[in-house]
């Protein structure tokens, strides 16, 4: 369990430092990372959401393929702010969505092989979302791909 410290998050200003930062890996396997604009700001942990998007991106540049565009997104809506990174990858299979965000929760070589992993990083983007009273999820992105889904209520 997470133990947030709240502070004023620029939503804007994080995903620009994200991006930043994995500029090199994006740039390594040619995937361009289009970040949101809107100016929100919100009462967050920076720390642990960072580190959360961080999860996201590095995932999203790991399994989209090459020359392709990660997406973005940060909305606000009814106390909730919800980030998204979007994908051009394989996608995730409907049964092993869920399992996804658990413990040692993964996808392995024989499901599909482009996703892998040890199953630490969503699990700890759902602690996230747990200590700020919001969720993880994933879904299908339209046209192939997926769309991972951070959802933080605002000022908690």
């Amino acid at each position: 369990q997470l133990t947030p410290a709240l502070t004023q998050l620029s939503i804007a200003d994080m995903v620009k430092s994200a991006v930043v930062d994995l500029e090199g890996s994006a740039r390594e396997r040619q995937v361009t990372i289009e970040p949101p604009t809107p100016p929100l700001v919100i009462a967050a942990d920076a720390t642990l959401v960072r580190r959360a998007l961080d999860n996201l991106l590095a995932n999203a540049i790991k399994y989209a393929p090459p020359s392709s565009t990660v997406e973005v997104t940060a909305t606000a809506e009814e106390g909730m702010v919800r980030l998204e990174v979007a994908d051009c990858g394989p996608g995730v299979p409907d049964e092993r969505k869920a399992e996804l965000f658990t413990k040692f929760g993964t996808l392995d070589q024989a499901t599909i092989s482009n996703r892998r992993g040890f199953g630490l990083g969503l699990y700890f983007v759902q602690l996230v979302a747990e200590a700020h009273g919001g969720t993880a999820g994933v879904r299908d992105r339209p046209g192939g791909g997926a769309v991972f889904a951070l959802t933080l209520a605002v000022g908690r």
